[in-house]
């Protein structure tokens, strides 16, 4: 009650200019939360935010239950993820990081300042890459929940929604992986038993293969196969998207962010290629950000 005596005592001290101005945007903003709150939503939405030359997915159940898979280079990941999110909303319940490259970590660091996290996965490895060296000072700071993360983790959240990892197979918790990518977290997303998305983040050729060894040989791993989505990884570079990777799995679109005239020339042509045989293909340099929603 003191906050809101204190608000109208300050606005009845504006101009009357202002005054009117402010009214009128607390409205707006209230307005809008009404509105927010009584329309139907969705059972689960899957935002790709148009980062440019990066990754990060939002994904959000009915439940209002957030996970930030991946957030971009630098802040490139505020004005999408502001615009994919109320405005009054500062909390996001999950980050996931799927490896220490900068296009993929360096937006969180902002973002663990301007938004409340209560959990953080990754894989639990050794790197030297400054950029990940400070964001996990950053965590640790903050002290978040941060579940140990291995090759068939998962979560299954009230609203249905499922989350496994896939990737990777082996342990790098007191070594140092050959490529940041043969550590990269793999995510599966089921809402109940639909496959939704399969976020691959920079998923390389020899990690396709080692994937699909795993969901072949461990059948407690239970993979899924069939998926709405494909996160197409590592932006659609020459080395990924194999042929065998797309006939051993089954996708409806092929989500692909990348900047506009990247220096990389991504996504290659001859990945473009494989993956018009298999799926629709949707990209952010040329489409912006990429929203599906499963009723």
């Amino acid at each position: 009650m003191d906050f809101f005596r204190i608000l109208k005592t300050k606005i009845q001290n504006l101009p009357t200019s202002r005054r009117t101005t402010l009214i009128a945007i607390l409205f707006l903003v209230w307005l809008s939360f009404i509105a927010y709150s009584v329309w139907p939503k969705p059972a689960v939405k899957i935002t790709m935010l148009d980062v440019g030359q990066g990754l990060s997915v939002l994904i959000e159940d009915q439940n209002n239950f957030q996970i930030l898979f991946d957030a971009g280079d630098g802040n490139s990941v505020l004005p999408p993820l502001a615009k994919a999110m109320p405005i009054w909303d500062t909390h996001i319940n999950v980050i996931a990081i799927s490896h220490t490259h900068a296009d993929h970590i360096q937006g969180f660091i902002e973002i663990l300042k301007r938004y409340r996290i209560d959990e953080v996965w990754l894989i639990d490895q050794e790197s030297k890459n400054d950029i990940f060296i400070e964001l996990q000072k950053v965590i640790n700071s903050l002290s978040p929940n941060k579940p140990r993360i291995k090759l068939g983790w998962q979560r299954i959240l009230p609203s249905g929604l499922q989350i496994k990892a896939l990737h990777p197979s082996a342990d790098f918790s007191q070594t140092m992986p050959e490529h940041a990518h043969d550590a990269g977290l793999v995510l599966q997303v089921l809402y109940k038993k639909e496959g939704l998305i399969l976020l691959a983040g920079d998923l390389e050729a020899k990690n396709e293969e080692q994937l699909i060894l795993n969901c072949q040989n461990l059948t407690s791993l239970r993979c899924q196969t069939d998926f709405e989505i494909l996160q197409v990884s590592h932006h659609g570079s020459k080395n990924t998207s194999g042929e065998e990777f797309l006939q051993s799995f089954f996708f409806n679109q092929a989500w692909i962010s990348t900047g506009v005239d990247n220096k990389f020339n991504h996504p290659h042509t001859e990945a473009l290629e494989r993956l018009t045989n298999f799926a629709i293909i949707k990209r952010t340099d040329l489409d912006g950000s990429q929203i599906y929603s499963y009723k």
